[in-house]
């Protein structure tokens, strides 16, 4: 695809042109890409591309991921870097350290499916890949200023 962030903005103004419901994750997604390319793209080319790929597809594989155990040492494996190297580089080439990244992915579900379905929190928290409900509300709490529940209550 020659123009990754026009085809995803197009279907972005697709979606509110034809008035369709607005899927969360899927805008989420195209915005995600979008940033993700303009992030990544790089002048310099060369090692800072390969950061760069880097990045993106350790970004692609905790988005498909998420919710099951993430470990930083599988992750700088699958980059081929050291652990200490790795979380260095993606916190340079994204802005945030791979565990900060992989708790933003968990809760930005969590809040979409807290929002949008009837599964109860004991659920959502297993199904985005928190190992135990105080752990879930704890983050969400420290992320969002309120708990899941309250989250759920001001979403209806």
């Amino acid at each position: 695809d020659v123009h990754p962030v026009l085809n995803d903005l197009t279907a972005i103004l697709k979606i509110f042109y034809h008035g369709n419901i607005v899927q969360e994750p899927l805008l989420s997604r195209y915005l995600t890409d979008i940033l993700t390319e303009f992030l990544l793209f790089s002048p310099e080319g060369g090692s800072q591309r390969a950061y760069a790929d880097m990045a993106e597809r350790t970004i692609t594989y905790i988005n498909e991921h998420f919710s099951r155990d993430v470990s930083i040492s599988e992750l700088a494996a699958l980059a081929g870097l050291s652990q200490y190297h790795f979380i260095r580089t993606f916190k340079k080439e994204t802005g945030f350290t791979p565990h900060e990244y992989l708790v933003n992915t968990r809760l930005a579900t969590a809040r979409y499916l807290l929002k949008n379905t009837r599964l109860p929190v004991k659920d959502i928290c297993f199904n985005t890949g928190f190992s135990c409900e105080s752990v879930f509300c704890s983050a969400f709490k420290k992320h969002q200023g309120m708990t899941p529940a309250q989250y759920r209550a001001l979403a209806q």
